[in-house]
């Protein structure tokens, strides 16, 4: 877990203060967990093992081109454009180690679990009543099938 709550002490750009401006992509909290279970096989069989996996990220903000008198000059109803909501991402997999003492293992995985749609980035230009918002996002579902051999 992480907690963290950056302030700047003073900026000003020009005479106006804009020292309450976010600390892009700087969620105030993160978190993660992961449950790994192995299961060795019987006799030279090989080693089953299972792991899950979530991280948590909190609300942040996603673009560092806006000090917070840019942010104001928003529409309210784009301002939620301008952040990443909290998320949380959820990735497993299986496998079997060493099959048959082979030296070859195999492991099933997924990656975003649940299809969590989440903003890496973005660019956001946008003054009165028009403009240009774009955003990054992080990767669909994705899974696979790795086979590895050790010698």
């Amino acid at each position: 877990y992480s907690y963290i709550k950056p302030k700047y002490n003073e900026w000003k750009d020009g005479n106006v203060d804009v020292s309450d401006t976010p600390f892009f992509f700087t969620p105030t909290h993160t978190g993660n967990a992961t449950l790994t279970y192995e299961r060795p096989l019987a006799g030279d069989a090989g080693t089953l093992h299972f792991t899950a996996n979530g991280a948590y990220t909190g609300e942040h903000w996603i673009n560092a081109l806006q000090t917070s008198a840019v942010i104001k000059q928003h529409p309210a109803e784009v301002r939620h454009l301008l952040k990443q909501e909290e998320y949380w991402m959820v990735n497993i997999s299986a496998g079997w180690r060493n099959i048959k003492n082979s030296g070859v293992d195999v492991l099933a995985w997924v990656k975003n679990l649940t299809k969590e749609e989440y903003k890496t980035g973005g660019v956001q230009l946008y003054t009165g009543a028009l403009g240009f918002i774009s955003a990054s996002y992080g990767d669909p579902r994705t899974y696979g099938l790795q086979l590895r051999y050790s010698f």
